[in-house]
């Protein structure tokens, strides 16, 4: 035997039953369904925290506090730069997800911004949600929506973002433009420089920059080396950003970085350095430095 109850509009619902044991479950679109079982023996009240849906349409899914840089931070300026917590909540909660409705919608980022790689950021029900694509010729992409409700969106490319959007599906609105404003260019340059100078040993360019959670990635504007170490040289935003450096004769480097004026970085990388110390009978000293990759190896020695 099941029964069905409609929760009151402060979340909660009374019911009597014999003692005995029931399963409960709960079904409200925006939130993922929940389970649980319940054991009665008299009067009790329980309390059941539902989560919001993981995902809200194709592609669309929610963002959990940590960002593909790693970071531990909680909030949303770790995915995002200049964005913070405060920036785009206000004015929404459940109520504002009326039902089920599987709706395309067409955003407009401007020509300007054709075959660019986006994110749009949108909030629901307390809950935030990603979404990112590639723009068409037009500068155009699509957002397909599983619910029906109220949201609040922006949108993002690497040099531009968007001030923030109201959309409600029971506009029966179909576009969605976003104003885009170009953002200000900072200047960074980031040093690696091995911790054992060789000679002749240039590091080779095998490494790449990402951000927005590592949702772009960023080629540099130059790439030179001298006898110290190689210089990367970049023009972008501020903000939190992943370097990952990959060399077949280095260990491989990754940090982060937070970027918010022009500035220089410099980074230790450690070659794979095998240093052979062999006393020859006349007590000199011999030193013999291979450097090599991580695979197997020979070494050979004629005095």
């Amino acid at each position: 035997m099941s029964r069905t109850l409609n929760i009151s509009r402060n979340g909660s619902y009374s019911i009597t039953l014999p003692r005995g044991s029931y399963s409960i479950s709960y079904s409200s679109p925006g939130f993922d369904n929940y389970t649980t079982s319940i054991y009665l023996k008299g009067n009790t009240s329980k309390n059941i925290s539902i989560l919001p849906a993981s995902s809200i349409g194709t592609g669309i899914n929610e963002f959990s506090g940590k960002s593909a840089i790693d970071t531990n931070s909680a909030n949303v300026s770790s995915l995002i730069p200049y964005l913070n917590d405060s920036a785009i909540s206000g004015g929404l909660n459940s109520n504002n997800i009326t039902g089920i409705l599987n709706k395309n919608i067409t955003i407009e980022l401007g020509k300007k911004l054709n075959n660019t790689n986006f994110l749009i950021l949108i909030k629901q029900s307390g809950a935030i949600y990603t979404y990112n694509g590639i723009t068409n010729d037009a500068g155009n992409g699509n957002l397909s929506l599983k619910y029906s409700g109220n949201y609040t969106m922006a949108a993002y490319t690497l040099y531009y973002n968007s001030s923030f959007v109201k959309y409600s599906t029971a506009s029966g609105i179909h576009h969605i433009k976003f104003n885009m404003t170009k953002r200000m260019i900072l200047n960074s340059t980031i040093m690696l420089k091995s911790s054992v100078p060789l000679k002749g040993n240039a590091s080779v360019g095998e490494s790449y920059l990402s951000g927005y959670g590592g949702i772009f990635s960023i080629s540099p504007a130059f790439i030179r080396s001298n006898s110290i170490g190689t210089y990367y040289g970049y023009s972008i935003p501020s903000g939190i950003y992943r370097f990952n450096y990959n060399n077949a004769h280095y260990v491989p480097t990754n940090f982060n970085l937070n970027i918010a004026e022009n500035s220089t970085y410099k980074e230790t990388v450690n070659p794979y350095l095998i240093s052979v110390n062999i006393t020859a009978l006349l007590n000199k000293d011999h030193d013999f430095r291979s450097l090599h990759s991580s695979s197997d190896f020979i070494l050979l020695f004629s005095l």
